[in-house]
């Protein structure tokens, strides 16, 4: 009599089984490895997007003037004209923005000439139709700009 296989249909034999164990774990490793790959490269494009973000932020802060004091005062005689005196500390811009009812007019003065640095500076800014605008002087502190209101509303003496 010959010797009957007692194999359920549909099973398969142990070696083959075994083969196909090894090409799965083969290919979790190349899966593990290409996720770690792809984790160091997320990771390099972030750093990249973060320095990014840092240097365009020194870029637009580093060409604004820094200022030791900025004071505002109007001319009694014309009270629509401001008198501004600033001193700059390092070359650079500074922005003066006047608002009133109708618009807003910004001035930039730029402060290039290294003796002027350690002196005091004077603008004269003109006001609309009557009193009622505010002034604001944009300029650097240290790494981030700064906006102080000179006049108006909320000004500090």
């Amino acid at each position: 009599m010959a010797s009957q296989s007692h194999e359920v249909p549909g099973s398969e034999s142990l070696e083959v089984l075994q083969l196909k164990l090894r090409g799965l774990q083969e290919q979790a490793v190349r899966t593990t490895g290409l996720v770690r790959r792809l984790a160091l490269l997320a990771a390099v494009l972030v750093a990249l997007l973060i320095l990014l973000t840092v240097s365009l932020h020194l870029y637009r802060v580093m060409q604004y003037a820094q200022l030791r004091d900025v004071t505002a005062t109007l001319d009694e005689k014309e009270p629509k004209v401001a008198k501004i005196r600033f001193w700059p500390m390092i070359t650079g811009k500074v922005d003066f923005t006047r608002e009133d009812q109708e618009e807003t007019v910004t001035i930039a003065d730029y402060v290039i000439d290294h003796d002027l640095v350690g002196r005091s500076g004077k603008l004269f800014m003109f006001g609309g139709k009557d009193r009622s605008f505010t002034l604001n002087a944009q300029f650097r502190e240290g790494l981030f700009l700064t906006t102080r209101k000179l006049l108006g509303p909320g000004a500090r003496p």
